[in-house]
């Protein structure tokens, strides 16, 4: 008799912030210490503002907090600049603190006058704290409708940014995963040469697509891309502030799975698939210095005929 294929089933979800009598299965790295809601919340928060605050700078043509405030101070006369200066916009860049949307909604905010000024000279900026990035970096659960408005809202958009700044190119995998070879598996992943917060946007989008769809091989997969993601020498400006965190963090909210007993057997079914698949899967770090992106390859482990193909899909 063939054996009972339960691949359709939505097979896992994430353990961040579960019962912590439920078994938990690591993915990836070492098995840190789940973050609570509040603590994931707060890094994101963090984030959110080094973004707002670097896009400011780069609006603005300055390159610190203090070219910054002068320019907003220029037609206060009222004020002398080296008392009353707020000391605000190098603080939020190197610590993420104050949280600009806390104080943007606080009617009692001395910080959010000096905000509002700098927004006011470049609303194009403040969009930024709106876009899906921050949501795709909330582990807790997303439904199928917020993954498609997030895709929908930010793709196209980053799609083109890629496009315009570096070049960019593609995975198509093809992953036959059953003993028998008879499961196939395809897929895309978005691939840039650099690393910056568009590429990170895109690897995110297609990690938590395969979370809502539950397809554990895939995730798999494309966690480690995603913290492959993590470590460049030289990242780009908009997306240098969060990796001293970012590797952690992703390692502590979305390497951490349950497996769901969605029908008898399931639970050892989909552990022997992840074995497999680990044991048939290494990361080759590329040269990032010459552009050369790290991959992820085949290591010839197991029954797995694997082809990866690399192709480009747009140059600059």
């Amino acid at each position: 008799m063939a054996p009972v294929m339960y691949t359709d089933l939505a097979v896992f979800s994430n353990a961040f912030d579960s019962p912590a009598d439920l078994p938990v299965v690591q993915l990836v790295g070492p098995d840190l210490a789940s973050l609570t809601k509040r603590e994931a919340a707060r890094q994101i928060e963090r984030w959110q503002t080094q973004a707002l605050t670097q896009a400011l700078f780069n609006s603005w043509q300055v390159s610190n907090g203090y070219q910054l405030e002068q320019k907003l101070m220029t037609e206060i006369s009222h004020l002398d600049f080296q008392i009353d200066r707020p000391r605000l916009f190098h603080r939020m860049l190197a610590s993420g603190e104050p949280a600009v949307l806390r104080e943007l909604a606080r009617n009692d905010s001395s910080s959010a006058p000096w905000i509002r000024r700098a927004l006011s000279r470049a609303p194009e900026v403040e969009d930024l704290l709106y876009e899906p990035t921050w949501r795709l970096l909330d582990p807790t659960p997303m439904s199928h409708i917020e993954w498609h408005l997030a895709a929908e809202t930010m793709q196209r958009l980053a799609m083109s940014v890629l496009e315009r700044r570096e070049k960019f190119a593609a995975w198509v995998v093809e992953l036959p995963i059953d003993q028998e070879g008879r499961e196939a598996l395809e897929y895309f992943i978005p691939r840039s040469h650099g690393s910056s917060r568009w590429g990170l946007l895109l690897t995110l989008l297609q990690l938590r697509r395969w979370e809502v769809h539950g397809n554990l091989i895939a995730y798999y997969l494309q966690l480690l891309e995603v913290i492959e993601r993590c470590i460049v020498p030289v990242p780009d400006p908009d997306f240098a502030f969060m990796l001293p965190a970012l590797k952690d963090y992703l390692t502590a909210c979305f390497s951490r799975i349950h497996v769901g007993p969605t029908h008898p057997g399931n639970v050892e079914y989909q552990l022997a698939r992840l074995m497999r698949a680990r044991k048939a899967f290494i990361v080759v770090r590329g040269d990032l210095a010459s552009g050369e992106p790290s991959v992820i390859r085949s290591n010839g482990a197991g029954s797995l005929p694997t082809v990866f193909d690399i192709g480009t899909a747009g140059e600059s």
